[in-house]
């Protein structure tokens, strides 16, 4: 067998088996969303802008909902990250900010609070 084409065989299966493992590593994280209170809001754009707060905002809020944050392999760290996965959820349900709380030991985010502040003073 030709060597040039062993050496085309095995770097293609390395490619393969590098891409398949840093996919494992990334693992998928999904998020589910609970309807809370009474509160409606009208749904935004798909891909809206909104806030993220760790604590709660100096302004009054109505909360829409939860989400509950699954950790795929790699767990839940950054802000990206939960915002990406709260977005749908955020601008479904009319949603201007993203109240992030839960915090499991191992620094993955569990839970965020769906909210509308209103403009009106």
């Amino acid at each position: 067998m030709n060597q040039s084409l062993v050496r085309s065989e095995l770097k293609s299966h390395y490619v393969f088996l590098s891409l398949l493992f840093a996919l494992i590593l990334t693992g998928c994280a999904t998020a589910n969303f609970s309807q809370t209170g009474t509160f409606k809001a009208s749904p935004r754009d798909e891909n809206c802008d909104f806030v993220i707060y760790t604590t709660s905002p100096k302004t009054e809020f109505e909360e829409l909902g939860v989400v509950d944050i699954n950790q795929g392999w790699s767990g839940v760290k950054t802000m990206d990250e939960v915002r990406e996965l709260a977005r749908p959820y955020v601008c479904q349900n009319g949603g201007n900010g993203l109240l992030v709380w839960g915090v499991h030991p191992g620094g993955f985010y569990t839970k965020a609070i769906v909210i509308y502040i209103s403009n009106k003073k």
